[in-house]
Order: structure tokens, then C-alpha cells, then sequence
């Protein structure tokens, strides 16, 4: 058995030298289908978890303007406390919101040095919190009505929640145009692969017949082929991952620089390597094998 396997593995081998051509071709089809593949896959995963992220940091502050009283504000403070969606109101002072800028923008003077005490625009704020995310869109609305022009000034939860559905909407378009670009060189793949073991086939024909005349298995005759398709897709496998990760670690400063403090958890952002090395190993071997088994079926058995 165990010699069966090493002069089938040896055949296939030697085939794929044979053929390097055709087997570079074949294989960098396939090693552009698994980065494009991996590439979508890593930002769609990256997107939701910025989506979740956002959700789960989601608040509201409504920011009073200057010219509201203190009674205004209180009584606003308690109509909100008082609410059974409500879990807490917090009043910032101007001194607590200029304590917070400092400390936001401590390693940048320049911003840092734009409001002081003597120069403090930063309106006074209501920091709202709720039972459920879904709470806040009730009391946007609620705040949002003319009885409270007079008092309140901006509400943050409207640009929080822009900001999720320019997300989610991001991460659809993403879904859309990554999985039509992946299907597409899918296909290309199958078909370049398919092609080539069928040139193999056709280059090989006299010697199968000869195999086929001195009695070989059909594993002896067809299994060379299999394994070509399979290792199309291993090493186009190793050459996607390595470049993904090179990619990764390039890119991997600038995406924390523009999410700023968002915790994705390990891995890359949120990407665990080992996960889409695993997808495209699947995907390659996979394609592959079943454009080998394919092609054999079709060609072999004339």
C-alpha cells in the first residue's frame, strides 16, 4: 500500500514539473481567488465587530445650550430620572467637560490649549444611560421635540447612531462586492484548473493506456490527477497566507490609528489568522480536488 501511495504521489509530482507552466498559472488563479476571498472576509468580520463595538459603547449626551437655567436643567434631570427605560443622568459641569478635553487631548497641546478656563466654550451636558440600546432611540425623540428647543442644543446619540447605519450599510456593500468578486474568480479557477489536468490527461493518454493494459488500479491511474488538483490548492493556500499576513502587519498600525480606542479583541483587529488560513485551505483543496475529479470523470474514461 504504502508503495501504491509513494509512486502515485511520485506520478503527480513529476506532472506537475512536467507541466509547471500550466501549474504556475493554475496555482496563482487560485492564490489571487483565496486573497480576494480572505481579504472580504477579514473586513467583513472587522466591520461587524466595529458595528458591535459601537453598539455596546453607544450613549447619549444631550448638550444644554448656555442660555438654559439651572431649574430648566433639573427639572429636565428629573423628568429623565424618573423614567422606568432610565437607568442614570448625570449633569457635566463646564469645569468637568474642560477637565475631560485636557485629559482627551493631554499629548496634543496645540488642541489641548484651545480651551482653557478663562476661554471654555464646552457647553454643560446631560449623560444619559438606559436599560436597552434600542431605549435611546425613544428618548432621542423625546428630546428632540419642540419643548425642549429652548434647553437642549445637540444630541450625540443621532451622530452615534449615523455612524452605526453608515456601518451597517458599509458592511453589506462589502458582503455584495466580495462575495460577487469571489464567485467570480471561483469560477475562473475551476476553469483554468479543470483545463489544465485535462491537457494532463490528454499529454498522458498513451501512458494510461498502457497502465490500463498491464492491469493498474484505478486509484493507480486517476489518483496522480486528485492529487494535483489538491496540491494546486496547498501551496496556492501557503503563498495566500503568507502574503495575507505580510498585509496584515503593514496595514495592521494604520487601521488601529484610524479606529482609535475600539477593542476587537486578539488576532489581527478582531481576525484570527488561523481561522482564514483554514478557509482557504478548505476553499483551495476543495476546488482543486473536485476540478480534478470533475475533469476525470469527463476525459479519463474515453
Amino acid at each position: 500500500m504504502f508503495t501504491s501511495v509513494y509512486r502515485v504521489l511520485k506520478t503527480a509530482l513529476i506532472s506537475l514539473w512536467r507541466n509547471r507552466g500550466l501549474s504556475l498559472v493554475s496555482t496563482l488563479i487560485m492564490v489571487i481567488t483565496l486573497i480576494i476571498i480572505s481579504i472580504f472576509l477579514s473586513i467583513n468580520i472587522v466591520t461587524n465587530k466595529v458595528t458591535k463595538a459601537l453598539e455596546s459603547k453607544i450613549d447619549m449626551a444631550a448638550y444644554i445650550k448656555d442660555e438654559a437655567t439651572d431649574e430648566q436643567i433639573t427639572a429636565l434631570k428629573k423628568m429623565l430620572s424618573n423614567r422606568a427605560d432610565v437607568l442614570e443622568v448625570k449633569l457635566v459641569s463646564k469645569d468637568e467637560a474642560l477637565a475631560r478635553w485636557q485629559e482627551r487631548y493631554r499629548e496634543n497641546e496645540k488642541i489641548r490649549d484651545v480651551v482653557s478656563e478663562s476661554n471654555n466654550p464646552l457647553p454643560r451636558s446631560l449623560e444619559i444611560k438606559t436599560e436597552q440600546t434600542e431605549d435611546m432611540e425613544t428618548i432621542a425623540k423625546l428630546l428632540s421635540d419642540q419643548t425642549y428647543q429652548t434647553i437642549i442644543r445637540e444630541l450625540s446619540y443621532t451622530k452615534s447612531r449615523d455612524m452605526i447605519n453608515r456601518m451597517t450599510k458599509l458592511t453589506s456593500f462589502i458582503q455584495i462586492v466580495g462575495w460577487s468578486l469571489s464567485a467570480i474568480f471561483i469560477l475562473i479557477s475551476i476553469m483554468v484548473i479543470y483545463n489544465t489536468i485535462r491537457l494532463t490527461i490528454s499529454a498522458r493518454s498513451y501512458e494510461i493506456e498502457i497502465m490500463r493494459l498491464v492491469g493498474a488500479s484505478d486509484w493507480y491511474v486517476r489518483g496522480p490527477f486528485i492529487i494535483e488538483g489538491v496540491v494546486y490548492g496547498i501551496i496556492a493556500t501557503l503563498i495566500a497566507s503568507l502574503l495575507i499576513i505580510i498585509s496584515f502587519n503593514l496595514s495592521l498600525p494604520h487601521i488601529k490609528d484610524y479606529l482609535g480606542d475600539f477593542d476587537l479583541g486578539g488576532g489581527y483587529m478582531g481576525v484570527q489568522i488561523w481561522y482564514v488560513v483554514l478557509v482557504q485551505l478548505v476553499i483551495g483543496v476543495f476546488l482543486g480536488a473536485l476540478c480534478s475529479i470533475t475533469a476525470i470523470k469527463k476525459h479519463l474514461n474515453k
